[in-house]
């Protein structure tokens, strides 16, 4: 495959990546307060009284784009983690198809294993102040 296909994908999907983002807060913003929240509301909280690892993505990332930090830390510190990750990720493919090379994105597995361990601890340390302590971080 050309340089030119290559870079059209990869913007493709960039571009789709970061759409999709900014549609996902913009409709979770829109169905706040409606029927629909229900739907999209997350399962895990609703049907055991837990929170899932992901929980909190999307006000993290409404937050994150909001320009506060903090409140998006405090919805999902896993999220804020790895967008740097997928940012620098994203510029090492960019790089790679540059330099017109096969193998576009070779991910860190010691990457991937903190990254993983921080949604993990996430949700391990949220449940345990929801559940003993009655701290609900989500409000």
């Amino acid at each position: 495959m050309n340089i030119k296909k290559r870079l059209f994908i990869f913007f493709l999907i960039n571009i789709s990546c970061l759409f999709t983002a900014i549609l996902l807060v913009k409709f979770r913003s829109f169905v706040a307060g409606t029927a629909l929240e229900i739907i999209t509301h997350c399962q895990t909280h609703s049907l055991f009284g837990i929170y899932c690892p992901l929980c909190g993505g999307t006000r993290a990332l409404g937050s994150l784009m909001a320009g506060d930090i903090l409140s998006a830390i405090k919805y999902n510190v896993g999220l804020v983690l790895a967008i740097p990750c997928f940012i620098y990720y994203d510029i090492k493919a960019f790089v790679a198809i540059l330099k017109n090379k096969d193998k576009v994105l070779r991910i860190n597995k010691i990457v991937l294993i903190s990254l993983g361990s921080v949604f993990i601890l996430n949700f391990i340390i949220k449940n345990v102040f929801l559940l003993f302590f009655n701290v609900d971080f989500m409000i």
